[in-house]
């Protein structure tokens, strides 16, 4: 992130930073077991990044908490990513040794604006992403705004 911001300092346009986590990823654990939860985060990694384009960078943040780092031309295209992974994950069912489990995520976005640190990026995205589960969970949010789920 601090060589992204780096670069956007320079160029005068800034990327976007998303963090989500699993809705109710303490129920699969506390009634499949922990095994079966590794399983549906290391399959979650794999629908995410099969969702994100070559630049994009997705990193673990802790826990169930995943984040993604994609570059932006203004915040009516920042959740277009967000939202094509929140649609992947809803969409196809988990399979583990338990069977298919289906999960959704929510996320909370952020868009760096000139000035801003890493650290007020990450509270903005953390902020926007408590929304997202306040609003219902299965869901984007973009700072203040919160995205309805596409069909």
């Amino acid at each position: 992130m601090s060589r992204e911001l780096s670069a956007e300092r320079r160029y005068g346009h800034g990327p976007a930073l998303g963090i989500c986590d699993v809705d109710q990823f303490k129920k699969i654990n506390d009634t499949l077991g922990h095994q079966v939860g590794d399983e549906v985060l290391c399959e979650l990694v794999r629908l995410i990044e099969g969702t994100l384009r070559g630049h994009d960078v997705l990193g673990r943040h802790g826990g169930d908490e995943f984040v993604v780092l994609t570059d932006h031309t203004g915040d009516d295209a920042a959740v277009i990513p967000y939202e094509r992974a929140r649609a992947v994950v809803a969409g196809n069912p988990i399979p583990t040794r338990a069977g298919d489990v289906s999960i959704t995520i929510s996320f909370g976005v952020a868009t760096w604006r000139v000035g801003e640190s890493e650290d007020d990026l990450l509270a903005a995205a953390d902020a926007a992403l408590y929304r997202a589960k306040e609003g219902g969970r299965n869901r984007v949010c973009l700072g203040g705004e919160m995205i309805p789920p596409s069909t």
